[in-house]
């Protein structure tokens, strides 16, 4: 198919986007294959005083995130004629697919990730605020599907959420979600003019931008007790990915030589903590919405 007798040099292209994590969570450069981020626990506490009073100490309280680099690869072999004659580079396009697949294994271990060998260890965010009750928000009963969803279930989440994520907030959802969900509850609320029925869709809900990843929960029909249904907080809060090294491609002509064919390796490595959702008495700085059992 990429080696017509004569053929426009246009390829159709249609694949899912991805790259969330990367964009959204804290980024960190690696110079080892293990490293520590500093992260605030406390700070001082400041005290009324009386005259000629001694000042009561108190100090700030740190303690460390760590990040151990994973490695992810591809392995690919092409025909050597393919090579020849294909109307595209065939590495180039490689090198393309390699950082898709890279970037879409990232945002499946940030936001599937249950610390099983699948996602290398990984616990990503829905597995993380399994436990950390405080930053969950169950939907009203009844409320089992994204087209069932009321206003009062998201601003619930924006209730939880702590002021200090307030700035940097966001919603996270699939696409599908968002449509059966935040827009449809926009439509309802009336007041739209043609010119803005026919417009740009607008990625803002309840004042907070919306980020659409395909890897998140994109189920319309009826489903119970279902977390992660859609996130609102700051990832580069709650998360840090370090990054050991990018994307490195390698071609040999060795590996496959009694077949003519040419072997494209590419390789990246990584480190990812989902470090800060808060516990059962204090809500983080992403709140997760789950469906109710019924």
């Amino acid at each position: 198919a990429l080696v017509p007798d004569s053929f426009d040099t246009a390829v159709i292209d249609l694949r899912d986007k991805y790259g969330v994590a990367r964009r959204e969570f804290f980024i960190k450069p690696m110079t080892s294959d293990s490293d520590t981020q500093p992260r605030r626990v406390s700070g001082p506490t400041a005290y009324f005083m009386g005259d000629n009073s001694t000042i009561t100490e108190s100090d700030m309280e740190w303690d460390q995130v760590e990040l151990t680099a994973r490695k992810i690869g591809c392995l690919s072999k092409i025909s050597s004629e393919l090579n020849e004659d294909a109307i595209i580079s065939i590495s180039d396009t490689l090198a393309q697919e390699f950082a898709q697949a890279f970037a879409k294994k990232e945002d499946q271990a940030a936001f599937l990730g249950d610390g099983s060998a699948t996602y290398c260890r990984i616990r990503g965010l829905i597995t993380q605020l399994t436990t950390a009750t405080a930053s969950t928000v169950e939907a009203l009963t009844g409320n089992t599907a994204f087209s069932s969803l009321d206003l009062v279930d998201f601003e619930s989440m924006i209730g939880k959420l702590p002021d200090y994520a307030e700035d940097g907030a966001k919603w996270y959802i699939h696409k599908a979600g968002f449509a059966a969900s935040m827009m449809r509850l926009v439509d309802a609320a009336g007041g739209n003019t043609a010119e803005m029925l026919a417009g740009k869709v607008t990625r803002y809900f309840l004042g907070y931008p919306v980020v659409t990843t395909s890897v998140m929960n994109s189920t319309l029909t009826a489903q119970t007790s279902v977390k992660g249904i859609c996130y609102l907080g700051d990832l580069r809060l709650a998360a840090t990915l370090g990054n050991r090294r990018g994307i490195r491609t390698i071609t040999s002509r060795e590996r496959y030589m009694e077949l003519d064919q040419i072997g494209i390796q590419g390789t990246q490595r990584f480190a990812m903590n989902i470090h800060d959702v808060g516990d059962t008495s204090n809500p983080g700085p992403v709140i997760m919405l789950k469906m109710p059992g019924s």
